[in-house]
């Protein structure tokens, strides 16, 4: 692939490079320098490509091919530059021509062209580095004086004011796009503990529309100056606010300064074993309701062995349970609410909601409680009475009125009694 990495990889590597008195040891940086232009990459560049390359004449345009070679071969280095020249207006025109040659706002890999004292094209280098003031180069056949030393003799990186009058223009090739990885690694901390691209992009869709979807270093670099103090949450099974509220020892520690809770995390709570994807301790809040007066995570923990095989300590999955499950099936999950009394204490509410066993929990906390309804205890016993029909049974007198077929027989004084027969057909 013709990443720009590529060409900037193998020109910072050059950096040091010193031009030849003679032929003799061109492939060494500094052995025999001199001020005659011999050079390994006009002598590379004849032997690979022949004309109009020779060693021994000015090389600044020959080190940027001499690079784009190296980075990509014969064939892709001639596509992106347009053409092989030693001439840095021919160079220039190449880009020109395809429209890829610009004034202003300069990018990684560009070529850069400078403007010599007769107006034309007099010196080359490509573009590293791009900030809000500057623009930084490396660049063949310059001198580490400050402005642009054409002929200077050796590699050198240079920084100009991108206001320099000199600089005439960037010539752009079509680098194939990169997806850069960051380094996870920052001051000796493994963010990786705590922070997934993938992850993170798609969590927060305000991210993923102002960096898009393959600048990750961008994206990193947000989290790291503000995903941490936002609470944002990065990895799954790093959740700051469940850290947070996990251990009162980080929170007395660190108060409200959000990125040393992640930043603990990485450097002692994951060799601690510490929990940070779910609650160690009961918790009574739900998708942003508070479910606390019908719910108690340690009542219901301690009440249901088949949760506690289920869940062990998660509190997590038990109030979602609750909310999920445990409401349609009557569970009780406080000792001052049983839905069962609840609903047997109100006619208002059973002809409201039937059998529709969560909007009784829900009438409690909305509305119940404010009201002072009872729903510890029995009232007053309330009756209610069924026509048997031809075809009914009794499992299907109880499956309509949600009892078991043991309490139908309660309420009817039926009983069975231990080695009584009966007829069963």
């Amino acid at each position: 692939m013709n990443y720009v990495s590529k060409v900037l990889k193998i020109a910072e590597d050059e950096v040091g490079y010193l031009e030849k008195k003679t032929p003799e040891y061109e492939d060494d940086k500094t052995k025999n320098a001199g001020y005659n232009n011999y050079t390994k990459y006009a002598r590379d560049l004849h032997n690979w490509v022949g004309s109009p390359f020779l060693d021994g004449y000015a090389w600044c345009q020959s080190f940027v091919m001499w690079i784009f070679y190296k980075a990509y071969g014969k064939d892709e280095a001639k596509k992106l530059l347009g053409g092989w020249t030693a001439y840095c207006p021919t160079g220039a025109l190449y880009f020109k021509q395809r429209g890829q040659y610009y004034k202003s706002d300069p990018e990684k890999g560009d070529i850069i062209y400078f403007l010599d004292i007769y107006g034309e094209q007099g010196h080359v280098g490509i573009v590293y580095d791009v900030d809000d003031k500057y623009v930084y180069t490396i660049e063949g056949n310059t001198s580490p004086d400050t402005g642009v030393v054409p002929n200077g003799g050796g590699v050198r990186k240079k920084t100009y004011s991108l206001n320099y009058s000199k600089i005439d223009g960037y010539g752009r090739p079509k680098y194939d796009e990169e997806i850069i990885e960051p380094d996870l690694v920052v001051d000796g901390l493994d963010y990786s503990l705590v922070y997934e691209y993938d992850f993170y992009i798609n969590k927060y869709e305000d991210i993923k529309n102002f960096y898009g979807t393959k600048d990750k270093v961008g994206v990193f670099n947000h989290f790291l100056k503000h995903g941490m103090k936002e609470a944002r949450q990065a990895k799954e099974d790093f959740i700051l606010g469940i850290y947070n509220a996990n251990y009162e020892d980080l929170r007395k520690a660190f108060g409200e300064d959000l990125p040393k809770y992640y930043q603990h995390y990485i450097t002692h709570g994951y060799k601690e074993k510490r929990v940070a994807d779910y609650h160690i301790y009961p918790i009574s809040v739900y998708d942003g309701i508070d479910y606390s007066l019908v719910y108690d995570g340690k009542y219901y923990r301690d009440k249901y062995k088949d949760l506690q095989d289920a869940f062990g300590g998660n509190y997590d999955k038990y109030i979602a349970h609750f909310v999920k499950n445990g409401m349609k099936e009557h569970r009780q999950a406080i000792a001052t609410f049983n839905v069962d009394y609840y609903k047997a204490n109100y006619e208002d509410l059973r002809k409201a909601y039937g059998n529709d066993m969560p909007m009784y929990y829900k009438h409690y906390i909305i509305w119940g409680h404010k009201e002072g309804r009872v729903a510890d205890k029995l009232i007053k016993p309330v009756e209610e009475f069924y026509t048997f029909k031809s075809g009914d049974s009794l499992v299907r007198i109880a499956e309509q009125f949600n009892i078991t077929v043991d309490k139908l027989l309660e309420l009817n004084n039926i009983k069975f009694d231990d080695g009584q027969k009966i007829r069963v057909r």
